[in-house]
């Protein structure tokens, strides 16, 4: 195998650098080279070539081997630099040593010079590679810094003393600046249970279980007081780092979270929940109690405004006979919206009251209840087999019954009302339909029609109050499921309603 050299020689005589030329040519094949003699010289081959190895006279006219090693130093070149002298002593040798040249050659003995040569020219070799290594582990270092600085959790690294090797800024952003958790009284930064929010032992701090006991601790929430009196809840998580062929943790690696924030939104959303729930409750009070109050007056109204239709009818003007039949008929209709206020206001206490329903037999009990409808309007109803579950009977009750009355009510003229029951089972729910032949529900109400008091039509053409799909929503979403409708004007509509399998 060829090998090939290519050396500087710092000489002034032209006939000792053919010396080491001809010495060194018996070990390598081809020798590419340079002479030159003082400092501006040396800079420019250093500048225009790369070399394997310098060799140089110990002292040349104006210029010597320490010089042209500077020099070599100065521009932050590693070669192998050696000194081939005739006249060195041991003395200047060590001095030559100690300032960074690699080995030092008698010209009587330049037999030493191409082994010394080469085995320099190896280390050379490792110490760049080992150069390189560092690099790269320097810049896989800063690199890993730079993305655990950049995480929004903070991390932190700490030795058996407690003392903190590696913090991101994040962690250092939450608890302030220490280098050691002993340090945390001192500083006045303390830990707490963020339940009970009473401060912590040190023995009871999860870093401190991590590295004497070599436990774990995932996502405990703790609340620390820093040095400026700022309080912080924090979710915190301990891991501890066992060496190989130990029994004991050497380090632990905690990552905690700011979460302060999201407990003060998590504390202000339960307050919000509760005064909501407090408000509907005395909103369904009041609807209750504001419907059932209305309840005895308007009794009277109706009863003597039926009794002066039965006593007086025909017996004043026709106008009062139709001042009368106004006031009997607007009682009525006060009459049947009190009563679905009411059911819209205690469909939530319904729910209580939940049990195991088979729906074949309840649907089979809401059709009869219905006979007379259904005879009056030739309906044909037919149902689908229905899965057993679990809720209030009197909500699923009037769910249905809700749905089957719209079903007839809004029937067209010229064709008897059919009415198809089904259902069918989803992955995690069962999806049930009312289908009807009816005459359809314009594509721009689909979504009003469930809105309670909505009427899509005048009380005269079909009579009713605008609660019962209101309340059919109520129903349904109480349960956890969805209501909508699939419609075709004068075609006919699909109620279709979901309810979740895992509640049954």
């Amino acid at each position: 195998m060829d090998k090939e050299l290519r050396i500087l020689i710092v000489e002034d005589y032209e006939d000792d650098a053919e010396l080491i030329i001809l010495e060194l040519s018996k070990s390598y094949n081809k020798i590419t080279h340079e002479v030159v003699d003082n400092e501006n010289s040396l800079r420019s081959a250093l500048n225009s070539k790369n070399w394997d190895a310098i060799i140089s006279d110990y002292k040349l006219p104006g210029f010597n081997a320490l010089a042209a090693l500077k020099v070599m130093q100065q521009m932050n070149l590693d070669l192998p630099f050696l000194i081939v002298s005739g006249t060195i002593g041991e003395e200047l040798a060590v001095e030559a040593m100690k300032a960074g040249a690699h080995d030092y050659i008698m010209k009587g003995n330049l037999t030493r010079l191409a082994p010394a040569l080469e085995r320099e020219i190896r280390e050379s070799e490792v110490r760049h590679q080992r150069k390189q290594s560092a690099k790269r582990l320097m810049e896989q270092e800063l690199l890993l810094r730079s993305v655990v600085d950049f995480l929004p959790v903070g991390i932190v690294l700490i030795d058996r003393n407690m003392n903190i090797i590696m913090a991101n800024k994040e962690f250092r952003n939450t608890w302030g600046e220490f280098d050691s958790f002993n340090k945390l009284p001192e500083l006045y930064i303390k830990i707490g249970d963020y339940e009970s929010k009473k401060e912590l032992s040190r023995k009871d701090w999860a870093i401190i279980k991590a590295i004497e006991e070599s436990t774990s601790i995932i996502n405990e929430i703790i609340q620390i007081k820093t040095s400026d009196d700022n309080a912080k809840v924090i979710l915190n998580s301990v891991v501890p780092i066992i060496e190989q062929n130990s029994s004991s943790a050497t380090y632990a690696i905690m990552v905690n979270q700011d979460i302060t924030k999201l407990k003060q939104d998590e504390t202000k959303l339960k307050q919000t929940l509760m005064e909501l729930e407090r408000s509907n409750k005395e909103l369904e009070q009041f609807a209750y109690v504001a419907s059932h109050d209305l309840q005895e007056p308007l009794r009277m109204v109706a009863s003597f405004t039926q009794l002066l239709a039965k006593r007086y009818k025909g017996k004043l003007d026709s106008d009062a006979d139709e001042y009368i039949d106004f006031a009997v008929n607007g009682a009525k209709r006060m009459q049947q919206l009190i009563n679905d206020l009411l059911n819209y206001s205690r469909a939530t206490s319904y729910k209580k009251g939940s049990e195991y329903l088979d729906l074949n037999i309840l649907l089979q009990s809401i059709i009869e209840s219905m006979n007379s409808l259904v005879a009056e309007s030739c309906a044909e109803i037919s149902i689908s087999q229905l899965p057993q579950i679990y809720a209030s009977q009197i909500q699923m009750q009037q769910l249905f019954q809700n749905l089957i009355s719209n079903a007839i009510k809004f029937r067209r003229n010229d064709i008897s009302p059919i009415i198809q029951i089904d259902c069918q089972r989803q992955i995690n729910y069962w999806l049930f339909s009312v289908k009807d032949n009816g005459i359809g529900i314009p594509a721009a109400y689909k979504d009003k029609i469930f809105t309670i008091f909505q009427r899509l039509h005048d009380k005269d053409e079909y009579p009713g109050t605008g609660v019962g799909l209101a309340l059919c929503k109520k129903i349904v979403e109480q349960l956890g499921g969805q209501i909508w409708v699939e419609s075709v004007q004068h075609e006919g509509s699909t109620f279709l309603f979901t309810l979740p399998i895992e509640n049954f």
